[in-house]
């Protein structure tokens, strides 16, 4: 064979080598690139939950995983949320009553309803009698538990604290009647298109008395209103933050296109000693 055939014939070897190469390595980006999606989704699915809650035709013995399978209360859901994760929980139109406190510690529990038919979806506490350390019966709200780095997120739903229908009722004080509870916690809520009812109970309280905790509160759109209380004379402490204790505790408090009615200004609305406060509001 001549030199010129000799090297025409490696040539030609050596371009079917490359397109083999070629090949192999196309089959090998398309099986990192599925390797990749499936490592991508995998941990997605292990950081995060999301869970349905139907108050009507739901089950907490559901695994709340779609709408056929949906719990039937909200500390049902959260439930299933492990420490770290997000837990994302669609709520069906209806009323959401807390049967019993909700730990949010270490999570991030975002909160869905409707934009467009927030006051439809309405979340509130259910009201209990206990005691303090001292053995004095105060009136209990059942309440999201923020403890340490713990977020509380909703969008589109209507919160409604406590209601005290008895006005011969035990009094009740920041800690134990808010409907979110920062005891021994640090934490923050944050609020969009929603709508915060004030009854007899606080939204949120700031506590230094006993035990030290703060929860940070940004809203957006939406709208704080004093609720009406029927008949009831029940005195509660109606504010929509109020403190247990009176020390200058840190936290933030910001709005933006907020509404407030009911109230004569946010200082009368939140209850707290406003001199450590980091607020576009006060």
């Amino acid at each position: 064979m001549s030199l010129e055939s000799q090297i025409t014939a490696l040539v030609s070897a050596a371009n079917k080598l490359t397109s083999e190469v070629a090949n192999k390595m196309k089959g090998i980006d398309n099986k990192v690139d599925k390797a990749t999606t499936a490592v991508d989704e995998f941990l997605k699915s292990s950081t995060s939950r999301q869970l349905y809650v139907d108050p009507i035709n739901g089950d907490d013995g559901n695994d709340g995983t779609s709408w056929a399978k949906a719990k039937r209360t909200i500390s049902g859901a959260c439930t299933e949320v492990p420490d770290s994760f997000l837990g994302v929980i669609r709520l069906a139109k209806g009323e959401h009553i807390l049967d019993r406190n909700v730990s949010v510690a270490g999570k991030v529990i975002t909160l869905i309803g409707s934009s467009s038919d927030k006051e439809g979806y309405v979340i509130r506490g259910m009201p209990y009698l206990g005691e303090s350390s001292a053995g004095v019966t105060f009136t209990f709200s059942t309440s999201f538990l923020m403890g340490l780095r713990g977020y509380l997120v909703a969008a589109g739903v209507t919160f409604k604290t406590l209601f005290v229908e008895d006005s011969s009722s035990p009094a009740m004080r920041a800690y134990s009647g808010s409907l979110v509870s920062s005891q021994s916690a640090h934490g923050m809520v944050l609020l969009q298109h929603s709508i915060i009812e004030v009854n007899h109970g606080p939204f949120l309280h700031q506590h230094d008395g006993g035990s030290f905790g703060t929860c940070d509160l940004r809203m957006r759109a939406v709208t704080v209103e004093k609720g009406s209380v029927g008949g009831s004379t029940y005195t509660g402490l109606r504010y929509l933050i109020d403190q247990n204790g009176e020390e200058a505790v840190p936290y933030e408090l910001y709005g933006t296109s907020v509404e407030l009615i009911g109230f004569s200004s946010w200082a009368d609305a939140v209850r707290v000693n406003h001199a450590n406060i980091t607020s576009n509001l006060l």
